[in-house]
């Protein structure tokens, strides 16, 4: 069915009813084809931070994105034009990294409009032979039973979609089409905070607000340290950014533990002899020390894997083996959240930041890993499509915050990269796309997910260091101040300011 708006947008749902073997795999719905550049065009995608692709059609721009990851919102924008070659009007002829005005530009605006967080992907495929480009929403339904019966019986097979993807035509660029995304998300529960400037200071403690709430330290943060060292090396540092910006810091902390890095996730102590002492230091120097660990992977050869069965908890593909992902030959399992992997994590964070004393934890992965469904009956949640990754996540750091302020009330936490069904169950998020990224032709980082929820969250990163080559110092960390990061130094080799 086909509704139209008071909006302008038009609703697009489909229901799929009929009889079969086997299963109703997907549907690819709405397809949305032929679309034409007038001269120059370009295409926004929510990977991550965000990209925008020059001539997607000319450059042979394909591209799928998997939802709640790697596809941080749920939408595409489309906008072309006929005036001049694209090109920002200070360049002398190279890219430049920015984008000249095309507010007057032609656009296609879609987007899935699902609260809920279901699983499904969104596909964007140039023709380069009839220079268009094609859209479409693979949709994924459950599956009843799994494994599937291996009788060719007939059964009926029924699909109605759980949400609407909307159409618009518009006039602009993205930041015409993320204020019609921004319109429909801030109605969602992921921003039922409201916006930053609207943070309260304080929370009664024990509340639904407070497993929510943001404390201003967190907000105040002016530079984050991304260090890989014990504390005998780091604390000096510390010490000299303290005397040297006199700001408030936090730091980004690998390493702090005594196996070696990428291994034994997520047992991640016993720590560096002098790590409690390193604590109590860094807090004394003004620097909120925050932990890193992975929050979606279990190392298979780890005592408490066998231990606690953690096998029980791990996502599995249609085989029903678990999802490996081999980091440096230590064999590690896709986990599926559960609830043995949310309690898993809450035991994790207690001991760093309940008996350790650190102000926050940093869970790798939540919002940078791939859509993975999971095909486990045992699990309780539906089978392969369902909104069940959304939900569990969401519930694995609700009820994590929410532990974690019985014992340490102002403890805080952030995620890798970033996704809109983590706003306000993530304090922040450490975006690392602007040099971390492969770029496509044509592509190029561009924030589109701040262009939506900057008012919302907050996000910093970078891999900017000191002895970098100056121009690339400031290019850097001008580049992410403008675009609404907070400031990050990264550093794998301890150096004096």
């Amino acid at each position: 069915t086909v509704k139209a708006t008071e909006s302008g947008k038009t609703e697009w749902r489909i229901e799929v009813d009929g009889k079969g073997s086997g299963a109703l795999w997907k549907i690819d719905f709405p397809r949305v084809c032929g679309l034409r550049s007038l001269g120059t065009s370009r295409l926004a995608v929510p990977l991550y931070l965000g990209r925008v692709v020059t001539n997607p059609a000319v450059n042979g721009y394909t591209l799928t994105l998997g939802y709640p990851q790697p596809a941080s919102m749920q939408c595409f924008a489309f906008w072309t034009h006929d005036q001049g070659d694209g090109k920002p009007a200070a360049s002398s002829g190279d890219e430049t990294g920015w984008l000249p005005d095309e507010s007057a530009a032609e656009g296609l605006y879609l987007a899935a409009e699902d609260g809920q967080g279901y699983l499904k992907q969104f596909t964007t495929k140039a023709d380069r032979q009839n220079a268009t480009l094609n859209w479409w929403v693979e949709q994924i339904p459950s599956v009843k039973t799994w494994p599937l019966p291996k009788d060719a019986k007939l059964r009926r097979m029924r699909y109605q979609s759980p949400y609407p993807v909307v159409l618009a035509p518009y006039v602009g660029d993205m930041h015409e089409a993320a204020v019609l995304y921004r319109d429909w998300a801030k109605e969602q529960v992921w921003c039922q905070r409201g916006k930053q400037e609207d943070w309260p200071d304080e929370v009664k403690p024990g509340s639904k607000n407070e497993a929510l709430w943001t404390p201003p330290w967190f907000r105040q943060i002016a530079c984050w340290l991304k260090y890989y060292h014990e504390p005998a090396k780091i604390l000096p540092e510390f010490a000299a950014y303290q005397k040297w910006l006199n700001v408030p810091m936090a730091s980004h902390w690998y390493r702090f533990n005594i196996s070696k890095f990428d291994d034994n996730y997520n047992e991640m102590l016993p720590g560096d002899p002098y790590l409690l002492q390193g604590i109590q230091d860094a807090k004394a120097l003004g620097v909120q020390p925050l932990p890193y660990i992975n929050g979606v992977i279990w190392d298979t050869d780890t005592e408490s894997w066998h231990r606690e069965n953690g096998l029980a908890a791990a996502v599995k593909d249609e085989a029903g083996e678990f999802v490996p992902w081999d980091i440096h030959g230590e064999i590690n399992a896709h986990m599926c959240p559960v609830e043995q992997w949310r309690a898993k994590m809450r035991e994790v964070v207690r001991k760093l930041v309940g008996e350790h004393g650190m102000s926050g934890v940093y869970l790798d992965c939540l919002a940078a890993t791939r859509t993975m469904p999971c095909y486990d009956p045992k699990h309780g949640h539906p089978i392969r499509g369902g909104k069940y990754r959304s939900d569990g996540n969401r519930k694995l750091m609700y009820d994590l915050r929410a532990d974690a302020r019985s014992y340490a009330p102002e403890a805080c936490f952030f995620t890798e990269e970033i996704g809109e069904s983590f706003v306000d169950v993530m304090d922040g998020f450490l975006t690392l796309d602007y040099l971390r990224s492969y770029c496509r032709s044509g592509e190029r980082v561009f924030p589109f997910f701040s262009l939506v929820y900057h008012p919302y969250t907050i996000n910093f990163g970078s891999d900017a260091a000191i002895g970098q080559d100056p121009d690339a110092f400031r290019l850097q960390m001008g580049t992410l101040y403008a675009w609404g990061s907070q400031p990050l130094l990264s550093s794998i080799i301890a150096k004096t300011p």
